[in-house]
């Protein structure tokens, strides 16, 4: 009996030595949190600098051919009637209507887009679908007030 009293002071060693363990467990799962934490963040911002980037170029490629379907001759315009040189106005004039081409190639194309998202949005959020879940998730916490009252306490914490 006497050998498994302790000193105040080997008390305090051992205290020590247990503190100083938990504090280096602590410290690790800090850094291992603060480290994933910052690869989150880095991800995030990457995808937001991409998305930020891509939408910068999209907006100025459409402002850009914008502009020029808007300040280019028209085929009313070209030449004048005879007037002027036709040749100097059939640059401008194919430019305007290649970025005006360009313009409604891609309205176009994103028809199809926007009918399949449509489409697959209202498949999948139509209101008897979510009715349906909705009366499933309430026949779970009838049949289960168990799980009910942990699910509650859960996020009473």
């Amino acid at each position: 009996m006497g050998s498994n009293i302790m000193t105040k002071e080997e008390r305090l060693k051992e205290s020590a030595s247990q503190l100083i363990d938990k504090s280096r467990d602590n410290m690790v799962a800090t850094t291992l949190e603060v480290g994933s934490q910052s690869l989150l963040g880095l991800k995030d911002g990457s995808w937001s600098a991409t998305k930020t980037l891509y939408n910068g170029a999209k907006d100025t490629v459409s402002e850009a051919l914008d502009i020029t379907n808007w300040y280019t001759r028209d085929i009313y315009d070209v030449g004048q009637n005879g007037q002027a040189d036709l040749t100097s106005e059939a640059a401008s004039f194919l430019a305007g209507n290649a970025a005006m081409l360009t313009r409604t190639g891609v309205h176009l194309a994103n028809i199809p887009i926007k009918w399949a998202e449509k489409g697959a949005a209202n498949a999948l959020y139509n209101d008897k679908r979510i009715a349906k879940h909705q009366a499933k998730g309430q026949d779970i916490l009838k049949n289960n007030p168990v799980d009910l009252v942990l699910m509650v306490y859960s996020l009473n914490l």
